[in-house]
């Protein structure tokens, strides 16, 4: 046999024993040219763990290929149902997360309207306690900034005070106001303190401004507070009425923030100091009584006095 016949019968024996990969309904086949294996050799070859081969296969020299996966259709749309542990039939959706992810994903969006939810709730009651708050009902002369840009615009102003009393007076907080406000005789004794104080500090200022208008201290002491306050406006009508509307305007207009307060010793129209130091006196009435009684229970007392002026 010369060089040309070893050569084919080599390639011939090589072609004998050629095998070949098959994919067959998602699955990969060892295929043997030899189709002279028997059956028992066939499931011989077979991996471990793998059924039985059948006839088919072992007639066509077909067997899976120990460590291939089957490779799938990529034609399928769905997978076959499975059963939970209750014996139902579970479908499983392909959503592009891990199985268990798109359960955890759904949870986490409950949790988040459930959370917007609360805050819109929160929302609402933070709005409505506002608009309660700014509706509540307020004391007639418990004055802001934007009740005094109205007495403003319409020239007019507004206080309560203490009751102007002649000095020395022997006046002392009724025992009725007392019981009305739950007060003990004690706590009269610091408001009647705290009356004569506010009535001290009216009087420091209107008395002046009586006497020069009279230019007499007797008369000035017979006519009190109150008489001196109906002299000094009576007198700056009489003189210029247009510069006493315009003080009493200009004195809504500081409390508004609308203007600033004078500088200490700028000579003012009689109304306008006047007018400054009685609406600048419940605060300060207000203030004393804070020192015994702390700011909530001081207004309440200073709202209802038992002896008040007033001018609406």
């Amino acid at each position: 046999m010369n060089s040309r016949d070893w050569a084919l019968a080599a390639g011939g024996a090589a072609l004998a024993t050629v095998a070949t990969v098959t994919i067959y309904e998602g699955k990969a086949y060892l295929a043997r040219a030899d189709s002279s294996v028997g059956t028992e050799s066939l499931q011989a070859l077979q991996p471990a763990g793998a059924g039985q081969v059948s006839q088919r296969q072992a007639g066509s020299g077909e067997l899976p290929l120990a460590g291939l996966s089957a490779v799938p259709n990529s034609s399928a749309t769905a997978r076959e149902p499975r059963s939970n542990t209750a014996g139902v039939a579970v479908t499983e959706k392909h959503t592009g997360f891990p199985l268990g992810q798109e359960g955890r994903l759904e949870q986490v969006q409950r949790e988040k309207q459930q959370l917007e939810s609360q805050v819109l709730a929160l929302k609402s009651e933070t709005v409505e306690r506002a608009e309660a708050e700014s509706t509540r009902e307020r004391d007639e002369f418990d004055l802001d900034r934007d009740d005094w840009k109205k007495l403003a615009a319409e020239g007019r102003i507004k206080y309560k005070v203490p009751c102007l009393l002649p000095p020395g007076s022997p006046w002392t907080t009724p025992p009725t106001f007392l019981d009305k406000l739950g007060l003990s005789p004690e706590d009269g004794e610091v408001v009647t303190e705290a009356h004569r104080r506010s009535n001290g500090r009216i009087w420091a200022t209107v008395r002046p401004l009586c006497e020069k208008a009279i230019g007499d201290l007797g008369i000035v002491d017979l006519l009190g507070g109150m008489g001196c306050l109906r002299l000094i406006q009576q007198m700056a009508t009489t003189s210029d009425p247009m510069a006493a509307m315009d003080a009493q305007r200009q004195v809504a207009e500081v409390h508004a923030g609308m203007r600033p307060p004078p500088e200490p010793g700028q000579q003012q129209n009689p109304v306008f100091e006047t007018f400054m130091a009685l609406t600048n006196e419940a605060k300060l009435y207000e203030a004393n009584l804070a020192e015994t009684f702390g700011p909530e229970e001081a207004k309440r007392i200073a709202q209802s006095p038992g002896c008040s002026a007033t001018l609406r």
